[in-house]
């Protein structure tokens, strides 16, 4: 059985950690497979820039919306939706020019 070592003496000579060890460590979150139904915030994040197309709910967090608001935005059309197998999802880009567009500077008095 491997030898246990402190997390001091690990931190010296990274060749003592056992492989039972880096079993029961706990996964990093990115590794982590979220649960049925799961918000968006606790599911795996990914690099900036590699995802385009977000669902309803994914867009509500990215925008600081509910969902429903959301939905109402698509339903008004001031956000187009790309359908595809029956699900609809919306374009980074598409949210990113929302909110340019709806950008306000309040004037001074």
């Amino acid at each position: 059985m491997a030898e246990v070592v402190s997390h001091t003496e690990r931190d010296r000579d990274p060749a003592t950690v056992s492989f039972v060890e880096i079993q029961q460590e706990a996964p990093p979150q990115a590794m982590v497979k979220p649960k049925r139904g799961a918000s968006v915030k606790h599911r795996a994040t990914r690099p900036e820039g590699y995802k385009r197309l977000y669902s309803i709910t994914e867009a509500g967090h990215y925008l600081g919306r509910s969902s429903w608001s959301v939905r109402r935005l698509v339903w008004a059309g001031a956000l187009p939706q790309v359908r595809a197998g029956g699900r609809v999802h919306l374009d980074i880009r598409d949210l990113d020019e929302f909110i340019e567009q709806n950008k306000v500077r309040e004037e001074s008095g």
